[in-house]
């Protein structure tokens, strides 16, 4: 139901759920690898395809950005994969809050970054290869921490 109980509000609060997604959601995508469910493949490029049409409004951008990872999970076959991101909800997608709030968009460069590691996430996915998947959703979750200390200035861009 999303009904997360723990909502992030501090960048430490953000990091420590970054931590905990890369564990959860790195098995997630090797697990939906393995499953190679047909209904996977689908639900992943309706949620690439609605983040990229979503634009640079960033409410937006960050629930298509949640339905991807939401429709790894339901790739596993897994309930419980599925139930432990749904519980996370959207709040798990790691934007600064104060962009929600604002009438800011997001920059077409980190959404095309975004959309990049969704598609070898998908790709990993498409191709059976556990590892791989894993991997990717690694790489996406650590590259997602990054962006986030850099938006917050305690990081360089780089």
């Amino acid at each position: 139901t999303g009904a997360q109980t723990r909502v992030p509000r501090t960048l430490v609060e953000r990091r420590q759920l970054l931590e905990f997604r890369m564990g959860l959601e790195s098995e997630t995508a090797a697990a939906s690898a393995l499953a190679a469910r047909p209904t996977t493949l689908p639900a992943l490029d309706a949620a690439l395809a609605a983040f990229r049409a979503a634009g640079t409004n960033a409410a937006l951008s960050m629930s298509c950005d949640f339905e991807f990872h939401a429709a790894v999970a339901a790739g596993t076959g897994n309930p419980y994969f599925h139930d432990a991101v749904q519980h996370l909800g959207p709040a798990m997608i790691a934007m600064p809050r104060q962009r929600l709030k604002s009438m800011d968009s997001i920059p077409d460069s980190r959404l095309e970054q975004v959309a990049t590691e969704h598609l070898g996430i998908r790709n990993a996915i498409a191709s059976g290869n556990a590892m791989a998947a894993a991997a990717a959703m690694r790489v996406h979750l650590a590259n997602s921490l990054h962006r986030l200390e850099v938006e917050a200035g305690v990081t360089a861009n780089g």
